[in-house]
């Protein structure tokens, strides 16, 4: 297999990928708080370096299948339920598209997940600044995946892009 000018990604990598930080986003809260490790902050460590790992590696996964020609546009309804961005304190409401959410993973600054806060299912906190505004993306990482899943399906069934929620 040649890859030099172009890196094939598959849908079951992406795929993949997608499950692999579903299954990390729903095991947080039982690993690092509910837990019954001894010394927690040493595998809290590991599985933030490991989930920011995957979470970047499907973007790029992703944001690479768009390059190759896969519809960005129309996965809206996949994924539009599983986060909000604020700029410079405003709250933007707009649809976004798979590729929206890749690119602020791409270029976020810093990437935090805040488990001690009570919540069962924790939002992940992406953050960066465009133009020298600060801006941050909070997006629930399962449901982000379950969208990325979806619109793979819909694309493997040969269908339009339509939301399966």
């Amino acid at each position: 297999m040649d890859l030099f000018g172009t890196h094939q990604i598959s849908l079951d990598a992406i795929r993949r990928l997608a499950v692999e930080c579903h299954a990390l986003d729903v095991s947080a809260v039982r690993l690092l708080i509910d837990t019954t490790v001894n010394k927690p902050e040493l595998t809290r460590r590991t599985y933030e370096e490991l989930f920011s790992e995957k979470l970047l590696s499907l973007a790029v996964a992703l944001r690479t299948r768009f390059y190759q020609g896969a519809p960005s546009k129309g996965s809206e309804p996949f994924v539009g339920h599983s986060a909000f961005l604020l700029v410079s304190t405003r709250e933007v409401i707009r649809p976004f598209t798979i590729k929206d959410v890749c690119d602020k993973i791409i270029h976020a600054e810093s990437i935090t997940r805040p488990l001690n806060d009570g919540t069962a299912q924790p939002v992940t906190q992406v953050r960066g600044t465009h133009q020298g505004d600060p801006w941050i993306l909070h997006i629930s990482t399962g449901l982000f995946c379950e969208g990325i899943l979806n619109w793979i399906e819909s694309i493997d069934s040969g269908n339009k892009v339509e939301s399966a929620v």
